[in-house]
């Protein structure tokens, strides 16, 4: 749940800003389809993300209801920097996952992208580069959409906090609609439970 409520939002900005939409139904396909690779320091877990297509939209604001299907490996791609051909069989075995979870015919409508983390953060910028580049020509040679090269970096810590800020209001929010007494109680405890006595 926690990564879906991170990726997702990430996911969708991204496409938002940087792509031209179109209509899907033109495919024939009432289903639109998203990777996402999260490179932690432990390992890669890669996402498939499907919703109900909207017209004139590349992604549809995603319900946290909807599939989502998800394979991991290990060790996390910071292990690689000396052994480049390793990363490129580790990536493709995650690539395969998801050709094989979207249809043949949305390979090429379906955006491919990568976030990594503090793992890659830790290691010396030269082997960032090396990694980061053979992951974005992977990108690029394989059927699934990948539009530009920030949709594979290195995601900072500052928008780490600033996404784990964006789920803290997010589980606010999904509290709120379960049970909106127990969200305020939650919120300022002292002077709610003053007024209700």
């Amino acid at each position: 749940m926690i990564i879906f409520l991170v990726i997702a939002p990430a996911l969708s900005y991204l496409i938002d800003q940087h792509y031209q939409p179109f209509n899907w139904f033109q495919y024939g396909d009432t289903v639109c389809y998203g990777v996402m690779f999260d490179a932690g320091s432990s390992g890669t877990r890669v996402y498939v993300y499907s919703w109900s297509c909207r017209e004139n939209k590349t992604m549809a604001y995603i319900n946290i209801t909807e599939k989502t299907l998800e394979y991991k490996v290990e060790p996390g791609i910071d292990s690689f920097g000396k052994d480049l051909d390793s990363l490129k069989s580790y990536i493709n075995d995650l690539i395969q996952f998801a050709y094989e979870n979207v249809p043949y015919t949305m390979h090429k409508y379906t955006p491919i992208m990568l976030a990594a983390t503090a793992g890659m953060r830790m290691i010396p910028t030269y082997y960032q580069i090396q990694i980061i580049s053979t992951i974005r020509d992977i990108f690029r040679q394989s059927k699934f959409l990948f539009h530009r090269d920030d949709w594979c970096r290195i995601i900072t810590g500052q928008e780490e906090v600033n996404w784990e800020q964006r789920i803290m209001n997010m589980h606010q929010l999904l509290i709120w609609e379960e049970d909106p007494l127990n969200w305020l109680l939650s919120l300022n405890p002292p002077q709610i439970r003053a007024k209700q006595i």
